[in-house]
């Protein structure tokens, strides 16, 4: 039986998530986010027209913005100065098929000369805003960013300030939900300032508090990959990838919040997620993932921080993987039929 291709699959952060902090209740309650998002994600995808994967991903992306559980839109966490600060960014690459499968038959080039070689039979388009803190849904400003202006990245405010000039739907301001969340940012506030840290989306220190103290918390970088082809009979694909993130509690106004990645080749697209204190983790990890050598349990770690990737290429092809105890996640295939998956030992390194 031919195996099925999957088409879109989400994660919402990876990090120290044990089932020990969580409770049946919660866990559903995540897995049924996963699920929303997926939907959301896959409605527009099957809608059959010109650019759907990038759709797809602002939909199903906005989805988990929308959602308190995750660390993104509605559920971002509060600065050390007790604003919000979130950061996104989308990406869309259109291929034709019919040259790239010809050139994986017939050539052994490396990996990179091919890539290099065959950028004019691709069309990539990208936009990503930082910095911004009254925006309810930032992949929809990411992707305006991508759409009207030329720029790749808009900051703080010079991003509100494009935002203002765009249609109400791509603008819903959250003042009056910073105002219903005053006593949740005192709270976030006086626990991470007595002892002077950033705490990162499913860090350790959090996740040892306890379930009932985890239901109050907003964890989770979130991120879509997406993949469409008109029609099977066609010679061109597109593959998108998004990824949108709160920040960290007590975050200081001047650094960057939890590592993303996203990245999109002639074969494969990639999103991933880190709490990191340096991106060469979150780096490695995506390239063990992506090329099918993945970290042994004596590397994996040895930079520090807590990361995960989820990877889809041309074919239909899924993985996800990790080097810590969980990663929020799910995959929808062709069909419409959805997975989903939060812990260690229910990843897929190959689908």
């Amino acid at each position: 039986m031919p195996q099925k291709r999957v088409v879109l699959a989400v994660h919402g952060g990876a990090g120290i998530i044990l089932r020990s902090a969580l409770t049946p209740e919660m866990v559903a309650e995540y897995r049924s986010a996963l699920q929303d998002a997926l939907s959301a994600g896959y409605a527009v995808l099957d809608r059959s027209s010109r650019d759907d994967a990038t759709n797809s991903n602002k939909a199903a992306v906005r989805c988990m913005e929308d959602c308190t559980l995750f660390n993104a839109g509605k559920g971002s966490v509060f600065a050390h100065d007790g604003h919000i600060r979130c950061d996104a960014s989308i990406m869309s690459c259109s291929f034709d098929k019919a040259a790239y499968d010809s050139r994986d038959a017939s050539c052994d080039k490396a990996e990179d000369d091919i890539i290099s070689s065959d950028k004019e039979s691709s069309i990539t388009t990208s936009g990503a805003i930082a910095g911004v803190g009254n925006i309810q849904n930032p992949i929809s400003l990411a992707k305006a960013v991508m759409i009207h202006t030329p720029h790749v990245m808009l900051i703080g405010k010079g991003a509100e300030d494009f935002a203002r000039q765009l249609p109400k739907e791509a603008r819903r301001r959250w003042k009056q939900l910073v105002n219903v969340r005053e006593s949740e940012k005192e709270e976030q506030q006086e626990q991470t300032q007595q002892v002077m840290k950033v705490q990162l989306d499913h860090s350790s220190t959090s996740q040892q508090e306890g379930s009932d103290m985890l239901r109050d918390k907003k964890f989770g970088t979130v991120g879509c990959i997406a993949l469409y082809q008109p029609d099977s009979n066609e010679n061109t694909y597109q593959l998108a990838s998004a990824t949108s993130t709160g920040g960290m509690t007590n975050n200081v106004i001047t650094a960057l919040a939890t590592h993303q990645s996203l990245r999109l080749e002639y074969k494969y697209g990639y999103d991933g997620t880190s709490s990191a204190a340096d991106n060469a983790l979150l780096k490695k990890a995506l390239e063990e993932v992506i090329f099918g050598t993945l970290m042994s349990e004596d590397h994996a770690g040895e930079q520090g921080g807590d990361g995960g990737a989820i990877v889809l290429d041309k074919d239909g092809n899924f993985a996800a993987d990790m080097n810590c105890p969980g990663m929020y996640h799910g995959w929808v295939y062709e069909d419409g039929e959805m997975e989903t998956s939060i812990f260690w030992d229910e990843r897929v390194t190959k689908q």
